[in-house]
């Protein structure tokens, strides 16, 4: 596949990070999106967005998980980023980012403060609402990991606000179930319950629409990165949540193996044909009533007309004729008077 990777001078500049998106899907119809500088510039962004009863019905579920590093020093460095509604964009973490690259679909990001080198990768599990966020320390420490997990509940489309109710907070182990609807697990959790006002989302502005929503800060993961190779780790997940996801470092790995295994099994003549391959396995998803395509992210469900446009695409060039076959017989069960619904 194609070698995507940015350093510092794309990294550590807010107008070209945040302006490259990253994008990984559950095959499902949800995701998690958001950008190289790890800002949230649209109401779309979140680690996890559930798709509902059609990939179309997406709610916004945990929006992110801001890492701050306490170095041996006890100086503690803060490397999320939020813009709010005042323009100011506090923290920065981004200006600390080494590098950011895009290995087997897995997106993944490298900080460095000193000699201190941490990376994060997230990962979905592939038929699951489930997204896996690991950090790893390559070089220093011993440090502590903070991770606060800022959330929300509601249509993928809208605002929430702190004018209305706060979201309903259930101990789970290891952490905890967000408005009954998905479930945070990771070490150490610490819950705290406050709002985070006039969170702002400048591509929203730039459409138009209203950029600003307030966040629930529901609390904090802490761990331990004693040695290089150490990790802190944390799993979100909606559907069964008594059900437990494998642990996120397996999500990640099992992430990359199929990843692997859709793009050899797609042939592809070069490197170009293989980041294709990949790119278009992220539209293709399973449904009640078998695959389905999804027209755009982050704002579209399944469309008949751009399901067909993009047939040959997503089916044939990359060797999917049985699932290609499966989707024309489930859309022509909905033939009416020579239309597709």
């Amino acid at each position: 596949m194609i070698d995507i990777r940015f350093g510092p001078r794309v990294c550590g500049e807010l107008s070209a990070a945040a302006t490259r998106e990253w994008l990984v899907t559950d095959g499902l119809g949800g995701y998690a999106m958001g950008t190289v500088a790890g800002l949230r510039t649209r109401r779309y962004h979140g680690l996890l967005v559930v798709a509902g009863d059609t990939p179309a019905s997406r709610k916004v579920g945990l929006v992110s998980l801001d890492p701050a590093v306490t170095l041996p020093s006890g100086r503690q460095v803060r490397l999320g980023a939020h813009e709010w509604s005042s323009g100011v964009v506090d923290p920065r973490g981004f200006e600390l980012l080494e590098r950011f690259d895009l290995t087997d679909g897995v997106p993944r990001w490298r900080w460095r403060v000193g000699d201190v080198v941490i990376e994060r990768e997230i990962a979905m599990t592939y038929g699951r609402s489930c997204v896996a966020v690991v950090h790893r320390l390559i070089s220093g420490g011993p440090v502590r990991l903070d991770l606060a997990a800022a959330c929300t509940w509601r249509d993928a489309h809208g605002e929430r606000r702190a004018d209305g109710p706060a979201p309903r907070l259930e101990a789970a182990a290891g952490g905890a179930v967000i408005d009954g609807a998905y479930r945070l697990a990771g070490p150490d959790w610490t819950p705290e319950g406050q709002w985070w006002h006039g969170v702002r989302h400048r591509t929203e502005a730039e459409r138009g629409l209203h950029p600003d929503e307030d966040l629930w800060y529901a609390g904090r993961f802490t761990g331990a990165l004693d040695e290089p190779g150490a990790t802190v780790s944390v799993l979100a997940w909606a559907g069964d949540l008594a059900e437990e996801p494998p642990p996120a470092t397996a999500v990640v790995e099992s992430t990359r193996r199929r990843n692997r295994a859709v793009t050899a099994a797609a042939k592809p003549g070069d490197a170009v044909e293989a980041t294709l391959a990949l790119a278009a396995d992220a539209f293709v998803v399973r449904t009640a009533t078998g695959p389905d395509v999804v027209a755009g992210y982050p704002w579209f469900g399944a469309w008949s007309r751009d399901t067909m446009i993009s047939y040959e695409g997503l089916f044939l060039c990359t060797n999917r004729a049985d699932e290609g076959r499966d989707l024309l017989r489930a859309y022509a069960a909905t033939l009416s008077e020579g239309m597709l619904a």
